[in-house]
């Protein structure tokens, strides 16, 4: 079989295809992620600011942990 005909794959996809199909890929990728950073920002500032430390007992007075 003589593969000598069918080329560089570079010329397989003229280029303009190449540059609009890339061009839709950086805007898919940059919509994903401002997508992303604003679901993170709401979980974030969906946490309280201040959780008030324990009063009585010998856990939770030092430290707050929430899990």
């Amino acid at each position: 079989m003589d593969i000598s005909s069918i080329g560089p794959s570079s010329q397989a996809v003229p280029p303009s295809t190449v540059d609009a199909t890339d061009e839709a890929q950086a805007l898919v990728l940059k919509k994903a992620l401002y997508t992303q950073a604003e679901s993170a920002l709401t979980l974030i500032q969906s946490l309280p600011a201040n959780l008030p430390l324990e009063t009585s007992g010998n856990l939770g007075t030092q430290l707050n942990m929430l899990a």
